[in-house]
């Protein structure tokens, strides 16, 4: 099982859900629809080299709980 986040189509919410494939059916845990699509995590913008990819330079990342995150 690996862990991935998820978008809810219905209400916004991002959240993480521990599954086997991507493609299974996820559940909001906010508004129990099944309409969550899976997005890329934090992990998945860097570069092979270190460094962080264009897009992951544009998020802003000052002050509150790592970097501003938990806001999402």
């Amino acid at each position: 099982m690996r862990l991935y986040d998820f978008r809810c189509d219905d209400c916004g919410r991002v959240f993480e859900e521990l599954v086997e494939s991507p493609e299974d059916g996820v559940k909001c845990p906010a508004c129990a629809s099944t309409q969550a699509k899976r997005q890329l995590s934090g992990f998945a913008i860097g570069r092979p080299d270190g460094g962080w990819s264009r897009a992951a330079a544009d998020i802003p990342m000052g002050g509150g709980c790592a970097g501003g995150m938990c806001g999402l």
